[in-house]
């Protein structure tokens, strides 16, 4: 049960402070549109990240013998495969929800752009709370987890939610300033690493990993937020233009 209520604790926990740094412009309507771009991206993700191994998987149908047969496999084809996957799942997940946001927002406001973000972050942790109660009930088999193991699975949902929220807020800034290739570039790049590293660390295990992928979210999720949140308040009341 801890599995599904540390994320979502963590990816509230953003919310109130998104909120006690000032931002008080939440609105559900906009948070409904980060919903609906996070269900956008993860539909679509789902489609394209498999893409390498549809064919090895052939006729299986159950999700948890699809997922160790794989897993075996890429273990036994050494580093360069599981380097090869992480930039793959990585890169393939910063585009499509990069892009999305991007889409979306493109012709809205600060404002509009960071409740877009901290939606798409809380829907994704709720997302990661559910999942891995599902996954309890499926396994049907009870794990001795360490409580850090929950406690660092809250901070990467704050640190998470904190970089949706800013980096959407970059998007934005970025198109407000004609650079909008630009910013979607950069994003792109440190949200494909970041999730390189998520990546990398599920294949591997390495407790170095996890710790240098919970460090770059966090001050990448505090940077760009506390850079660019204050445009979002400061900005005027405007018609919302949907």
């Amino acid at each position: 049960m801890l599995n599904f209520i540390f994320p979502i604790i963590g990816g509230l926990f953003g919310i109130i402070f998104l909120r006690l740094i000032g931002f008080k412009k939440f609105n559900i309507g906009d948070l409904l549109l980060g919903f609906v771009v996070f269900f956008i991206s993860i539909i679509i993700q789902s489609f394209i990240q498999p893409l390498p191994f549809i064919i090895y998987i052939g006729n299986l149908a159950n999700p948890i013998e699809i997922q160790t047969k794989i897993m075996k496999y890429i273990l036994s084809q050494g580093l360069l495969m599981i380097l090869l996957l992480s930039i793959w799942f990585g890169f393939i997940a910063a585009i499509i929800q990069s892009g999305f946001k991007y889409l979306f927002i493109r012709n809205k406001s600060y404002s509009i752009s960071m409740n877009v973000g901290a939606g798409f972050g809380l829907i994704e942790a709720f997302y990661i709370g559910i999942s891995g109660l599902i996954s309890q009930f499926l396994i049907a088999q009870q794990f001795n987890i360490p409580i850090y193991y929950y406690l660092i699975s809250g901070l990467e949902r704050f640190s998470v939610l904190l970089f949706h929220a800013g980096s959407t807020l970059y998007l934005f800034d970025s198109i407000k300033r004609r650079k909008g290739l630009i910013g979607f570039l950069v994003i792109v790049f440190i949200h494909g690493l970041i999730d390189f590293l998520a990546v990398l660390y599920q294949f591997t295990g390495s407790l170095i990993i996890l710790v240098l992928t919970e460090v770059i979210t966090l001050l990448t999720g505090l940077l760009l937020t506390l850079k660019l949140y204050k445009k979002a308040i400061e900005e005027p009341k405007e018609k919302i233009l949907w």
